[in-house]
């Protein structure tokens, strides 16, 4: 089995160390919150389906893994999701589609996958909660793979 190092490195801000977080849009906290390696710290979307984290690399990376730790609160934690590559930003494949439990723990997801992209996403398509009145949070999240 081969080891798969971690793609995202510990952000400090949107831009650095390097890279690029981003998300379709916040309540509270900004895209790298989930890439910071801090507990205490999460990234809350914007109301509505399919809303996004994203993080585009300097190389392409093939993602096997990833890993979502969900926030506290039950009603806005990440249910059915998947992950996406691309090397645009704009056009998007799917990878792997999942579902999250409905606890607070780690989980880590292993899957298929023999392409390298760019940009890779997590695309939250539900969530525990009502979707029309609350938004999905996400305290961490990694992706792992093997540079390209």
């Amino acid at each position: 089995e081969e080891v798969l190092n971690v793609s995202v490195p510990k952000m400090t801000s949107n831009t650095a160390p390097s890279g690029v977080a981003s998300a379709s849009g916040t309540i509270v906290g900004s895209a790298y919150n989930v890439f910071d390696n801090n507990s205490s710290t999460y990234t809350q979307l914007v109301v509505g389906v399919n809303q996004w984290i994203s993080y585009k690399s300097i190389s392409k990376y093939i993602v096997k893994k990833v890993s979502i730790t969900p926030y506290q609160a039950t009603s806005v934690r990440v249910k059915n999701f998947k992950i996406q590559g691309s090397n645009d930003g704009s056009t998007w494949t799917d990878i792997y589609s999942g579902v999250c439990q409905a606890n607070t723990n780690e989980q880590i997801f292993n899957f298929s996958n023999e392409k390298s992209y760019l940009y890779h996403r997590l695309l939250v398509v539900d969530h525990y909660g009502s979707i029309s009145t609350e938004s999905s949070m996400v305290t961490k999240l990694q992706f792992y793979g093997k540079q390209q």
